[in-house]
C-alpha cells in the first residue's frame, strides 16, 4: 500500500536555537517544509549565514526545503517605563539606550539603537497609528531624536486618556489630576462618593452579559467632576477611572441625561429613563456604538445619567485647516452619515417623501446654519464684553 501524500506543510522558524547544519538537519529530518527568517531580528550576515547553512542541510537531505524571509522589519524592544509619556502630534521625543535613558525618554536596546536608526528613518509604534521619524542620532551617547505624527482617531484613546488626566501616587496606583476648572477631583470626604457604588452596580445591570464581564473585574480608583461641552451646559458631567485586574485603565464618562427637547411636542411617548433614552438613540443611529454604553441613577438624587467611554477612537476634521474642495467632501461625508443615521431610526420613504425632490429644504437648513453661526458670533461677543466689564467671572486659555 502507498501512503498518501502530506497535504499538511510544516514552517520552522530558524535563528539563535539553531546555530549549526547539523541543527537545521535535524528539523529537516523531523519534517520542516519551510525555514523562516524572521528579519525583525538579528543582521543581515546573520541571516545570509543561516540561508547558507539551510542550502548545506538540504542538500544532504537530498529534499528541497523553502526559505520565507518575514519582512516585517527591525523592532525595538522597549523597556520598563517610569510613568506613562503623552505623545503629542508634531511634538520631539528621545528614545534612548536602557542604562542612559531619562525621564521622559523611551528607553531601549542600545545594541538595537545603534544599529537601525539613521536620520530619516521611520519608526511605527501600535500598528503604524504613531510614526516617529529620526532627525538626528547621537551614537556616542545612545541616543535618537525623532518627531511624532499620530493618526487623528490614535490619539483620542485611553491610554492617551490615562496620562493626561492622571498621576501616579506613592505605592502605586492611580489618581485623577485636578485641572481646575475643567477638571475638579472629588475629594475623599465628598457625600458624593457614598453614592458611587450604587451608581455603579446600577450601570453595569445595564450592560450586556460579555461587557458586563469584563467591565465588573475593574475596581473604582477615582471620580471627578469635569466641564461639558457647549451643547450640555448646565448638566453634571463626571469621569470616572478605573483599574483592571492587570494595572490596565478604563476611563469613564457619566453623563446627566435630561428630558428631550422635542418631548412635549410627542405626546404620550414617555421614555421611563432618560439615560436609557440616549443610549438607545445610539445604538439606533450609530453604525457602531461605544462598547460600554450604559445608563444609571443617582439612589440620592433620583438623576439620571448615561455612561460611555471618555475617549473611544472618535475620528475628527481639523475644519478650520480645510480648503473650500475639502470643506465641501467633508460636508457631503457629515450628510450622508446624519441621512443613514435617520433613516435606521425613521422611515425613510416618510423622510424622503417629506423632503421632495425640490431644493426648499436645502435652503431652509443653509439659511438656518447662516443664522446660527451669526448667532453664535453674537452671543461670544456678549459674553467676552461681559467678562472685561466684571459683570461675569470667567478664564481664557484654558
Amino acid at each position: 500500500m502507498t501512503a498518501e501524500p502530506r497535504r499538511t506543510k510544516i514552517v520552522a522558524t530558524i535563528g539563535p536555537a539553531t546555530p549549526s547544519t547539523e541543527s537545521i538537519g535535524r528539523l529537516i529530518d523531523a519534517g520542516m517544509d519551510a525555514a523562516r527568517l524572521n528579519m525583525s531580528h538579528g543582521t543581515q550576515d546573520e541571516h545570509a549565514e543561516r540561508a547558507r547553512m539551510l542550502r548545506e542541510a538540504e542538500g544532504a537531505s537530498g529534499r528541497p526545503i523553502a526559505l520565507i524571509a518575514d519582512l516585517q522589519g527591525p523592532k525595538l524592544r522597549v523597556g520598563e517605563l517610569a510613568e506613562p509619556i503623552v505623545l503629542e502630534r508634531d511634538a520631539s521625543i528621545v528614545i534612548a539606550g536602557e542604562d542612559v535613558a531619562q525621564e521622559g525618554d523611551i528607553p531601549v536596546s542600545p545594541s538595537v539603537l545603534g544599529s537601525v536608526l539613521h536620520p530619516g528613518v521611520d519608526v511605527l509604534i501600535d500598528d503604524g497609528s504613531v510614526r516617529l521619524r529620526v532627525e538626528r542620532v547621537e551614537r556616542a551617547r545612545d541616543r535618537a531624536y525623532l518627531n511624532i505624527n499620530i493618526d487623528e482617531a490614535r490619539r483620542r484613546d485611553h491610554m492617551r486618556a490615562l496620562g493626561k488626566l492622571s498621576t501616579r501616587v506613592p505605592g502605586g496606583g492611580w489618581l485623577i489630576r485636578d485641572r481646575p476648572p475643567l477638571l475638579l477631583r472629588l475629594p475623599d470626604d465628598d457625600p458624593g462618593r457614598a453614592a458611587l457604588p450604587a451608581l455603579y452596580a446600577a450601570y453595569l445591570r445595564t450592560l450586556a452579559p460579555d461587557r458586563r464581564i469584563l467591565v465588573e473585574k475593574h475596581r473604582l480608583l477615582d471620580v471627578a467632576l469635569k466641564v461639558v461641552g457647549v451643547g450640555s451646559v448646565g448638566t453634571r458631567c463626571y469621569v470616572a477611572l478605573f483599574a483592571g485586574p492587570a494595572g490596565g485603565p478604563l476611563i469613564l464618562q457619566v453623563k446627566e441625561a435630561g428630558q428631550s427637547v422635542l418631548a412635549p411636542y410627542v405626546p404620550g411617548r414617555r421614555q421611563g429613563h432618560q439615560g436609557e433614552r440616549v443610549v438607545n438613540g445610539q445604538r439606533i443611529m450609530q453604525a457602531v456604538s461605544d462598547s460600554f454604553l450604559g445608563w444609571t441613577r443617582s439612589p440620592a438624587s433620583g438623576t439620571e445619567y448615561y455612561v460611555r467611554q471618555l475617549h473611544d477612537m472618535k475620528y475628527g476634521i481639523d475644519i478650520a485647516g480645510l480648503r473650500p474642495a475639502g470643506m465641501r467632501l467633508y460636508a457631503e461625508v457629515c450628510a450622508w452619515a446624519l441621512a443613514r443615521a435617520h433613516a435606521r431610526s425613521g422611515n425613510p420613504a416618510e423622510i424622503a417623501g417629506y423632503l421632495g425632490a425640490g431644493d426648499i429644504f436645502d435652503e431652509a437648513i443653509a439659511d438656518f446654519a447662516v443664522r446660527y453661526a451669526d448667532q453664535t458670533e453674537r452671543d461670544h461677543a456678549a459674553l467676552a464684553a461681559a467678562v472685561r466689564m466684571g459683570r461675569l467671572a470667567g478664564e481664557t486659555g484654558v
